[in-house]
């Protein structure tokens, strides 16, 4: 007499159901460990503001420094600034009129601080002499 019976039987089914387990548990581990991808993807969000920013901040020392040379030697206009404010002064309204659009940059008379909007509770501060001469 044959049997004609398909299917799967219950112990198939709970190894199936274990290994399922298993993997979603491997998983859930990977994305949210203490290493995960979530957090170094958050982490990497982090970093890549700071390093926009830090060079935004460059650019701007930079173009600061070129024009205070530039009307120093260049126009021949005899300035009472000195080259750390005009750095100073250019930082400061960079900062005020939205120029840093993935941190939010603070200066002050010898410190700039960077808080990127992935985290603002993790700053990062630079100082800087604002009297130097030039």
């Amino acid at each position: 007499m044959k049997s004609n019976q398909k299917g799967i039987t219950l112990s198939a089914l709970v190894i199936t159901i274990i290994v399922l387990l298993i993997l979603a548990g491997i998983t859930i581990g990977t994305l949210s460990g203490d290493n995960g991808i979530l957090k170094r993807a958050a982490q990497a969000k982090y970093m890549q503001q700071i390093g926009e920013t830090k060079d935004l901040i460059s650019m701007k020392v930079y173009e600061a420094a070129t024009e205070f040379y530039n009307e120093k030697y260049v126009n021949g206009e005899a300035s009472e600034n000195t080259i750390g404010a005009a750095i100073k002064d250019a930082l400061t309204t960079a900062a005020g009129d939205g120029s840093f659009p993935s941190a939010t940059v603070t200066v002050t008379e010898t410190e700039i601080t960077i808080a990127p909007k992935a985290d603002s509770t993790k700053t990062t501060k630079a100082t800087f002499d604002g009297t130097t001469t030039g």
